[in-house]
C-alpha cells in the first residue's frame, strides 16, 4: 500500500488542436516517476469541440504504457458539444474522470488521444488538458456502471451507489462523472440527475441532495444533449460535480446517483459510463 499523494505528477496541454482523423492522435503524454507498486489515481479533465454537423462527434482516449503493454484504460463515447464550432473562439464542453489503477513498481505513462467519430471529414478540437497522478491508500473508495441505462421514467431511477461502511470523522474529496444522451428535443424531454449524501442509512438515513437547488427544484440538474436520440450511434454529453474538502461526521454514508425523464412526452434518458470516486484526504 502506498500512502496518499505519493509521486505525484501532474501535466497540462492548454492550446486547441484540432483533427480530422477517424484514428487516435496523441494531444498529451503524463510519464511517472518510478513508483512502489500499489494503487493510483489518474485524473483527468478536458475541454471538447466538434463541427455544426451532428454527425462529427468528438471521442477521447487514456492509453497506460503505449510503449509496453498498450492498454486502453478509458474511452469516452460519442460526445457532442453543445454549440458546436471548433475555431478558437466558439464554445468548449468540460468532461471529468477519476480512475484508480493498481500498478507494478515502475514508470508508466498515460497517452490522451482523441479522434473524430462519423460525419464527412470536418474537425474535432481539444483544449485544456490537465492530467494528474498520485498514489492512493485504503481510504480511496471507487463505484463504477459502464453500461447504458435507459428510462422514460418520471421517477428516479438509480444508476450507481456508493456505500462507504463506516469511516472516522475527517476531510474527504468526493465526486462523480456520467455520460447522458436524450430523445427527441421537440418534446422538451430532459434528463433530471440527483446526486444525493445519505447518513447513517441504516439507522435516521439523513438526506443531503449535494446538487442543490436548480432552477426552483431542490433535488436536481436537469440538461438537455440537443436531443439526438439514444441509439448506438448518437451522441452523448458529460455531467460532473466535485468537491474537495467535505467535512463528515464518524459515520457510514451512501452517495446516489440517479436519473429520470423530465417534460415533454417523457422519451427515452440514457446514462453510461457512471464513477463515483471518495477517499479522505486529511491525515488520519
Amino acid at each position: 500500500m502506498v500512502a496518499l499523494g505519493t509521486a505525484r505528477t501532474r501535466i497540462t496541454s492548454l492550446p486547441l488542436v484540432s483533427t480530422t482523423s477517424l484514428a487516435y492522435v496523441n494531444k498529451a503524454t503524463l510519464t511517472t516517476p518510478v513508483v512502489p507498486a500499489g494503487d493510483y489515481v489518474i485524473f483527468l479533465t478536458f475541454l471538447y469541440q466538434n463541427h455544426f454537423s451532428e454527425n462529427e462527434d468528438f471521442q477521447l482516449e487514456i492509453v497506460e504504457d503505449a510503449a509496453g503493454a498498450d492498454l486502453q484504460i478509458y474511452e469516452t463515447g460519442r460526445l457532442l458539444e453543445a454549440n458546436p464550432g471548433t475555431d478558437p473562439g466558439d464554445s468548449q464542453d468540460a468532461y471529468a474522470i477519476c480512475i484508480r489503477r493498481t500498478l507494478a513498481a515502475g514508470v508508466h505513462t498515460y497517452d490522451v488521444n482523441f479522434r473524430v467519430v462519423g460525419g464527412t471529414g470536418d474537425p474535432v478540437a481539444l483544449s485544456s488538458v490537465r492530467m494528474e497522478f498520485f498514489g492512493v491508500d485504503a481510504n480511496y473508495q471507487e463505484a463504477a456502471s459502464d453500461g447504458e441505462s435507459q428510462t422514460s421514467s418520471t421517477s428516479y431511477q438509480n444508476k450507481l451507489t456508493l456505500s462507504t461502511g463506516a469511516i472516522p470523522a475527517g476531510t474527504y474529496r468526493i465526486g462523480f462523472s456520467m455520460e447522458y444522451r436524450c430523445q427527441d428535443p421537440t418534446n422538451g424531454n430532459n434528463m433530471g440527475c440527483r446526486w444525493r449524501e445519505v447518513r447513517d442509512p441504516a439507522g435516521a438515513a439523513v438526506v443531503t441532495n449535494l446538487l442543490g437547488a436548480d432552477s426552483g427544484n431542490a433535488l436536481e440538474l436537469e440538461v438537455n444533449n440537443g436531443g439526438f436520440g439514444v441509439g448506438s450511434s448518437d451522441p452523448h454529453q458529460a455531467v460532473t460535480w466535485w468537491t474537495a474538502c467535505r467535512e463528515l461526521a464518524a459515520d457510514s454514508y451512501e452517495y446516489e446517483l440517479d436519473f429520470r425523464a423530465v417534460g415533454g412526452l417523457f422519451d427515452d434518458v440514457e446514462v453510461s459510463l457512471a464513477r463515483i470516486n471518495f477517499w479522505r484526504t486529511d491525515a488520519p
